[in-house]
């Protein structure tokens, strides 16, 4: 499972969408985003599907709230596969207009935009992660 969300950084003003690329080796049969606000008991919503991708959304949420996810994913066979924990903290919405006159900034210097070496490191060990846990879930369900 690859999970995406948008936006990145969210303020108490945003909805929250969460997207994952869900294959499997027979058919998909439901994802289910389940999300937990500040430790508590989690909320199950069902993602909607265009082809492989899956997504959902989180509802805006206070500032300071601590959320936490994860992904349930089932087959049409009855395996379950469920993604790693994935967690942000809701920001104060800025103000909309600066109240003072700003100074343009230039940028540090270091890794820019294009240095998603780290990302894509985690997102395919997060793959691999998922991979062998299928592989696991299959061969389990050979055994029975």
């Amino acid at each position: 499972m690859s999970l995406g969300r948008q936006p990145s950084g969210p303020t108490s003003a945003d909805v929250v969408t969460i997207s994952v690329t869900v294959l499997d080796s027979t058919e998909v049969q439901a994802a289910i985003l389940q999300y937990s606000v500040d430790s508590s008991p989690w909320v199950n919503i069902t993602m909607s599907s265009a082809g492989d991708i899956y997504s959902a959304n989180i509802p805006a949420q206070t500032a300071g709230a601590a959320v936490t996810y994860r992904i349930v994913a089932y087959d049409t066979l009855g395996n379950m596969a469920v993604s790693s924990e994935q967690s942000y903290e809701v920001q104060a919405e800025g103000p909309t207009e600066p109240t003072e006159p700003t100074t343009p900034v230039e940028p540090a210097p270091g890794p820019g935009p294009q240095d998603l070496s780290s990302t894509y490191m985690m997102l395919a060990g997060v793959g691999l992660t998922m991979i062998v846990i299928l592989v696991m879930v299959f061969q389990r369900k050979r055994r029975m």
